[in-house]
């Protein structure tokens, strides 16, 4: 996720935004608690020697990294839409309770033959099974409030029986922090989700109007900087306090270049998440710490 990124994260306001109240009103009572955390991918060759074991095969990387995290946001399906037998032979590798959150491939959300290619992705994802999380949608920057009814078409192409994760970028969706309400009641009619995305050089992206009491979270962090540690506990507080409120599920994805310094990310998150949650998640995921700030 190169949208937003920023050099140096200095001086930035980070400040984690209050819940919308127009969303907790509808939220039902609270029946538990999952939490699901993970990468944008798996297929990553640097891996190997620090977080995959040495001499690891390619075909063996998701089955490896499915019993290191319990959730992938599958990147790779933004570019092509995949076969279903590429997707039943995907989830057949992972273990049960392994989510995948495929991303709608850009000829549906950006440019492309969307009215052919959305019901031909929607079947292909239907073949993660009980594998499958939320459908990533991901709008581009200049799909403003005047092309809701196009976003709504394109979305709705995609079949019934999805869960759908909307994540919008026009500033025009947002009034002080928050989604406006004709999308916020297209999102709570429908029963999509609506992504919040905290990147450095795009606040108003970094919402909290859920119209479901599921949190749908895009981490974009920097280069080891300390700002990022600040961040990551941050939102752990905000879930936790979130979770008292009534929220059922929360799905978190942390974005880097750098794959190590990742997976550096994904460890710290899980301390931050164990801590202020009190639940059991893996702190130590590679191999050998990583050197410099957070080693």
């Amino acid at each position: 996720m190169d949208f937003g990124a920023v050099a140096d994260p200095t001086g930035i306001d980070f400040s984690v935004p209050p819940l919308d109240e127009r969303c907790v009103a509808r939220w039902p009572p609270r029946a538990g608690f999952a939490l699901h955390t993970g990468a944008p991918m798996w297929g990553e060759r640097r891996w190997v020697g620090p977080l995959y074991p040495p001499g690891t095969p390619q075909r063996a990387w998701l089955a490896t990294y499915a019993r290191l995290l319990g959730a992938v946001e599958h990147n790779g399906s933004f570019y092509a839409v995949p076969t279903p037998a590429q997707v039943a032979a995907w989830a057949a590798a992972t273990p049960p309770g392994f989510r995948f959150c495929p991303k709608v491939p850009r000829s549906i959300s950006h440019a492309g033959d969307w009215r052919a290619d959305a019901p031909r992705f929607g079947e292909a994802v239907r073949a993660f099974g009980d594998r499958l999380g939320p459908v990533l949608f991901q709008a581009p920057p200049e799909v403003g409030p005047e092309h809701q009814d196009e976003l709504a078409a394109r979305v709705a192409a995609l079949g019934p029986g999805l869960r759908v994760a909307v994540e919008v970028r026009h500033p025009g969706f947002f009034h002080q922090g928050r989604l406006r309400a004709a999308l916020l009641t297209w999102l709570d009619r429908t029963g999509r989700m609506a992504v919040v995305t905290d990147t450095p050089g795009v606040r108003h992206v970094a919402h909290a109007s859920l119209p479901s009491p599921a949190l749908y979270l895009r981490l974009r962090v920097t280069e080891g900087h300390q700002v990022d540690e600040e961040r990551l506990a941050a939102w752990a507080r905000r879930v936790a306090a979130w979770r008292e409120r009534g929220l059922a599920e929360a799905w978190i994805f942390v974005h880097q270049h750098d794959p190590v310094g990742l997976v550096s990310r994904i460890e710290r998150l899980h301390a931050a998440l164990a801590a202020a949650l009190d639940l059991p998640l893996p702190t130590r995921l590679l191999r050998a710490p990583e050197p410099g700030l957070f080693g």
